[in-house]
């Protein structure tokens, strides 16, 4: 309700009236509107939040206004002068602060102002009180670019700050939206005006330089006229030339595509009618466009609707309601059904990460294709009104200006096919080119705000409230008027709170999801604090004891995680050391603004309120693939992550960083604490060793709780699917790289050349972690950044897969003798492959089983030479898994697997017989083996360059297994160096064939990652995925239920478009077959053909029997 005083100081709004309240209520001194200039930098911004009419009914309405002064504006400052106002060179006197775009940094004012005195503070003298902010503030989703702006409005997290409570609020134009959530403030009518003119503009360009002059020369640039009228009138008269005179021939059909249905497809639609225009339903473009008896002296307009373009994968028809809630469900056919018959396209409909894009950027390329059918240069000029980079048309690679509206893109190339280019127009400030009718619009929409916010000022509330309960209650003489707070006054209120992004110092509900970014902002900030600090310390040596330990302490032992040190003094930064040493506690601790601990039954804002209760997430484990996960997962703010791992140094390393995460130190044999654990969460994301996975699923099971692991499914998982059915939770595997992105990314290029209709008669897919090609070369070519166990244990897997129409198998033990000795997979590093466990099993969830696909094989990438002396060690016994030894010294560890390899026991080990070596291992490995023994430090030698002089690790306390220890031991000689970089090569390659013109073609779908100084390319192509999973699968986005892998869309889908956001792209190419001088199915072709010779002329003795019998039927068969 509207509050007065008493005393009548001043009279209640009617906001239903159509002029608002130009006559006199305030009496003394009325609070003060700002309205500041615009970025200098923005040469083209003459736009303003008011006019002067509506300055005019400020001030007529007792509001003191403030116009800081500008030449470029649309509005001299004469005329605001005339309206009342006064030109100031600051606004530090104003309450209320107006502007179109974002101001520089420096100019923020973040200072309290004094309250007005004719206002509820009226009784109280000088009172501060917090200013608002009013603008286009670009920060509400997360841009990076603009966190500097929105950290003048937000305290940081753990630091103390003065006077938060007076940190103006900021209100986000973009955000004010009407109870349907439709915005009621912006310029998206005059951009869609402005973009039809800039596009038209551009392309009539593009046509003369294509030999083609048309009327649309004449096109009016907006910002050369200085009123809609009279573009209006030029663009009348261009409609008038072709009405009569018609389009050059050699264009054919003038055909307008139009997307959208928001203000800026109505702006677009509203300008066009000043052309001859007839619309065209989308099933009649072909037959149009086709006709040659068109008439051309008319501009047909296909405005398109998602209906038109976006279908549903399972085939069903399109729903709103359905698409909206599953958008990954749907694809969209705008390149086939409606660009080819475009002379010029108006983008004008928005997309956001989750929803599928109106084109990709080979659907740009399949559309020219098809467009050569039809003369007229179709789609080669398209006008993206809405600007998404890389968004819904995924080739718009920038925006453009004013002064250079328009620029050009080449094609991905097809086989055989030369495409041209296209003329992309993306002004990014289109409204900025129709200043002053954009301006007089734009102030019928914000006035109101405007006032509503002055009243809140009266009424001490500022909507929402600039004081406390308490302080509210101080306020005397003050009462509700009942009756006279009209619905429109309450409707604005709500919009207004919707629209604060953040308010004395905190950011509001709707939008904490921007801590993220802040978060990034700060710790670059405080990166650059540290440098400026160790800089000064090398300066002044006069500094105290006392301060040099607190910077050490800050340099050395917490530089890579503390937040909140920017600006502060020795004390503050002592206490956050002293939090630190708090969370070191093996409890779950939270810590309150004070860092204090806070009951886990409990926790609290800055302001030491109760806050709703977070969703958990409970991680397992911490090695070397959690941090990605976590960091994907911790920037959630209304997500409180606990991690449990046995080491508390790796604990504290991942939880220093971000506020919201808790942890414990639970050793994975300790079971009890751990099943509490999973009974308090949601979701539990298992990154523990395959064998703890089973367990963690069982007790998940009991207390029904989702679970996601990067695991292949094991027997013993998939026996819990029926009962996770039944229990309606989901068990989520196979959500890593390998396998994971493999199958994500492999999944959706398959449903989009089936859905173009290609039939796919060979799929090849190889993906490895290996060391950067620059990393020093060492036994294996093979670095370790995560456990080396999963190696060694996928060395003893058997495999399975489909080659040139047959099956093929590989018994336990021997994909190492069966290599792929050269994968063409990239055409800079040579490596081989071994075959990945049983690619067969996958044939069906790839929808790959038909007769037509003669080629299925999942693989593995290695540098050569890996497999042959990886497979010596396992001739030696270095991967039994069964029996254990206890090692007196290192070098006793050949010895004793040996002998366990040749059945020799007890006091006779300590001699072997002198063929012991060359009977297990073929004596043409043998050099290459006993080099690598030696870099490892197993065997003594005299050879200089085999001298490792790094020192073997400590022996394992007790007995174990040979590959235990040998994992134990890999993982510390073959461990990545501080300056070392890993890699991960992911590539797909599929043959199709065009059922209709029998055309094969080679498609290649790839990923390279290198590792950074953060994070290894393993952890993060494994942690990352498995972070954006647990996330849908908390959010309840992702409705499988049972033990499954990511291979249905309702998971792919969403997962491949968090991906995209962390730049884990893959990059696609398409030739024809007779092009690439080799294919990968050519090569294990080729290299299978010599391997299964190689083993039928070894000699197979005893069990091995079987194999040469079957090898023998394959070679009769290729």
């Amino acid at each position: 309700m509207l509050l007065r005083r008493t005393l009548s100081i001043y009279r209640v709004f009617d906001f239903n009236a159509p002029s608002v309240h130009a006559r006199s209520f305030f009496t003394r001194t009325p609070v003060t509107v700002g309205i500041r200039r615009e970025d200098p930098k923005r040469i083209w911004e003459r736009r303003a939040p008011l006019t002067p009419k509506g300055v005019k009914e400020l001030v007529e309405g007792g509001v003191n206004v403030e116009i800081e002064h500008c030449d470029r504006r649309v509005f001299k400052d004469e005329e605001y002068i005339a309206a009342g106002a006064s030109i100031a060179h600051t606004l530090s006197n104003s309450h209320i602060i107006l502007g179109i775009k974002e101001p520089p940094l420096a100019e923020i004012l973040t200072s309290g102002i004094t309250a007005p005195l004719n206002s509820a503070w009226a009784n109280r003298g000088y009172v501060k009180i917090p200013r608002t902010h009013l603008m286009f503030s670009h920060t509400v989703k997360g841009q990076a670019y603009n966190m500097p702006l929105l950290a003048k409005f937000v305290v940081q997290k753990g630091r103390r700050t003065p006077n938060a409570g007076l940190i103006p609020r900021i209100v986000d134009y973009e955000m004010l939206t009407d109870e349907s959530g439709k915005r009621t403030v912006g310029f998206g009518w005059f951009a869609g005006v402005a973009g039809v003119l800039e596009s038209l503009s551009s392309m009539a360009q593009s046509h003369l330089e294509n030999g083609i002059a048309t009327p649309f020369l004449s096109t009016p640039r907006p910002h050369t006229h200085p009123t809609l009228q009279s573009i209006r009138q030029a663009l009348r008269t261009i409609g008038d030339r072709i009405a009569q005179g018609g389009i050059p021939p050699a264009l054919g059909p003038f055909v307008v595509g139009l997307t959208g249905n928001g203000n800026v497809a109505h702006g677009c639609l509203d300008i066009l009618q000043e052309l001859p225009i007839e619309k065209v339903e989308i099933k009649d473009l072909h037959t149009l466009v086709k006709n040659p008896d068109t008439p051309l002296n008319k501009i047909y307009l296909a405005h398109a609707k998602p209906q038109d373009y976006f279908i549903r994968r399972d085939g069903q028809p399109y729903d709103r309601a359905h698409y909206y809630a599953y958008p990954q469900s749907y694809r969209s056919t705008f390149h086939e059904k409606i660009a080819p018959y475009l002379t010029l396209f108006l983008n004008g409909t928005g997309w956001s990460s989750n929803f599928p894009r109106l084109m990709t950027t080979m659907q740009l390329s399949l559309a020219l294709d098809r467009a050569r059918a039809f003369k007229g240069f179709r789609f080669r000029n398209i006008g993206d009104i809405s600007c998404d980079i890389e968004g819904g048309l995924q080739f718009l690679t920038k925006s453009t200006t004013l002064t250079a509206p328009s620029y050009k893109i080449t094609p991905p190339p097809l086989p055989g096919v030369s495409l041209p280019e296209v003329q992309m127009m993306a002004v990014d400030i289109l409204p900025a080119t129709l200043p002053l009718d954009a301006s007089v619009s734009f102030e019928r929409a914000v006035l109101p705000f405007v006032w509503r916010i002055v009243a809140g000022y009266m009424r001490a509330e500022g909507v929402g409230g600039f004081l406390g309960e308490e302080e509210w209650g101080g306020l005397e003489g003050w009462e509700e008027e009942e009756g006279q707070d009209s619905g429109r006054g309450t409707e604005l209120d709500e919009a207004l709170e919707h629209a604060t992004i953040a308010r004395r110092g905190e950011l509001m509900e709707g939008y904490r999801s921007l801590e993220y970014g802040l978060a990034n902002f700060w710790k670059r900030e405080e990166r650059s604090f540290r440098e400026s600090v160790h800089q000064k310390k090398a300066e002044d040596e006069s500094w105290k004891d006392g301060d040099r330990a607190v910077v050490d302490e800050i340099e050395n032992g917490n530089k890579d995680g503390m937040l909140g040190l920017a600006g502060k003094n020795e004390n503050e930064m002592k206490n956050e050391i002293h939090k630190e040493s708090i969370r070191a506690s093996s409890q779950l601790v939270s810590l309150d603004g004070r860092g204090k601990p806070v009951p886990e039954n409990r926790t609290q804002d800055s302001r030491g309120e109760r806050r709703e209760k977070k969703k958990k997430v409970l991680m397992l484990g911490s090695g070397m693939v959690a941090r990605p996960a976590v960091e994907v997962i911790a920037r959630r703010g209304d997500v409180q992550l606990v991690v449990v791992s046995n080491s508390l140094v790796e604990l504290e390393k991942l939880s220093k960083e971000f506020l919201n995460i808790q942890y414990r130190v639970v050793d994975v044999d300790d079971w009890e604490p751990m099943e509490a654990l999973i009974g308090e969460s949601d979701v539990v994301v298992s990154l523990l060793p395959v064998p703890f996975h089973a367990r963690v699923a069982r007790k998940c099971l009991q207390d029904r709780k989702h679970l996601v692991t990067a695991s292949y499914v094991t027997p013993e998982m998939f026996a819990l699917h029926d009962k996770a059915v039944a229990a309606n939770v989901l068990f989520l595997n196979e959500i890593g790289l390998d396998p994971g992105i493999d199958h994500l990314t492999a999944l959706d290029l398959i449903s989009r050349l089936q859905s173009d209709g290609q039939i796919i008669q060979s799929f090849t897919s190889f993906c490895g972690g290996l060391p950067a090609p620059d990393v020093e070369h060492t036994p294996l070519r093979y670095k370790f950044s995560w456990n080396p166990r999963g190696v060694l244990q996928a060395a003893l897997a058997s495999a399975k897969f489909w080659l040139k129409g047959e099956n093929h198998t590989i018994p336990d033990g021997d994909v190492l003798k069966n290599v792929f000795p050269d994968v063409p997979v990239t055409d800079e590093i040579k490596l081989e492959g071994l075959a990945n466990r049983s690619s067969i099993a996958y044939r069906e969830a790839y929808r790959l089983f038909s007769t037509q696909n003669r080629t299925f094989v999942r693989g593995t990438l290695r540098y050569p030479g890996f497999s042959s002396l990886m497979d010596s060690f396992r001739s030696l016994g270095f991967l039994n898994a069964q029996d254990q030894i206890y090692l007196p010294n290192w070098h006793s560890f050949v010895r004793l697997c040996i002998a366990q390899q040749l059945g020799i026991k007890g006091e006779a080990t300590a001699t072997l017989p002198p063929d012991a070596i060359t009977r297990l291992v073929p004596s043409e490995n043998i050099q290459d083996l006993h080099s690598a023994l030696e870099w490892l430090g197993l065997v003594p030698t005299l050879h200089a360059a085999y001298t490792y002089t790094k020192p073997l690790p400590p022996l394992p306390s007790g007995a174990m297994a040979p590959i235990n220890i040998f994992a134990y031991l890999l993982a510390h000689q073959l461990a990545y160096k501080p300056h070392e970089r890993d890699m991960v090569v992911l590539s797909h390659e599929i043959i199709t064939r065009d059922p209709h013109t029998a055309q094969e073609r080679v498609y290649t779908s790839s990923l390279i990652e290198y590792g950074t100084d953060r994070s290894s390319a393993m952890a993060r192509t494994v942690g990352i995925p498995v972070g954006i999973a647990a996330l849908l699968v908390l959010d309840g986005k992702i409705e499988l239920r049972g033990v499954a892998r990511p291979l249905h869309e309702s998971v792919y889908m969403p997962v491949l478009s968090g991906l995209e956001e962390f730049g884990l792209n893959m990059k696609e190419t398409v030739r024809s077959l007779g092009k690439v001088k080799r294919t990968v199915e050519s090569a294990l072709k080729e290299s299978w053909k010599r391997e299964v010779k190689d083993v039928l002329e070894e000699s197979v003795s005893g069990s091995e029997k079987w194999i040469k019998q079957d090898v023998q039927k394959d070679v009769q068969i290729l």
